[in-house]
């Protein structure tokens, strides 16, 4: 049996593994800024893109965060907790006050202790979810 490189792989079967097997954590990590306009490409045609912070190393929580912006559109699943990572839920709400831009959003989970947070960012942030989902039906 041969052993094959993912940069052999086509790109149909590229863009399917980012989007639903593969956390958009170590799809940064691994291949924004690498020098690879193919996989920068493939990331930009990616519909789909779910992070799960649960655990995540602080460097690579930051390098995603500043990241983030760019791909708000595209993020389906988001998943954020305080646990290994005091502060972590607090950082995230810095940078992203509402969870309103992130308009393809279907899953979000949010694991926190109260000694860590400031429960009313956290209150604020899904409110708009809320509504956000209100506008939806009038408009």
């Amino acid at each position: 049996m041969s052993l094959s490189k993912l940069e052999s792989l086509p790109n149909e079967i590229l863009l399917d593994l980012f989007e639903k097997y593969i956390d958009g954590i170590d799809i940064f990590v691994a291949f924004v800024h690498q020098l690879n306009s193919r996989f920068d490409t493939l990331l930009s045609q990616c519909q789909q893109l779910c992070f799960n912070f649960i655990g995540c190393r602080l460097d690579n929580f930051r390098f995603c965060i500043h990241l983030l912006p760019n791909y708000l559109n595209k993020i389906t699943g988001l998943a954020l907790s305080e646990r290994g990572a005091p502060g972590q839920i607090n950082m995230f709400l810095k940078y992203f006050p509402s969870f309103t831009p992130f308009k393809q959003l279907r899953s979000l989970y949010i694991h926190c202790s109260a000694e860590y947070i400031h429960s009313n960012h956290v209150e604020n942030a899904i409110l708009s979810l809320v509504l956000y989902e209100d506008r939806s039906f009038i408009n």
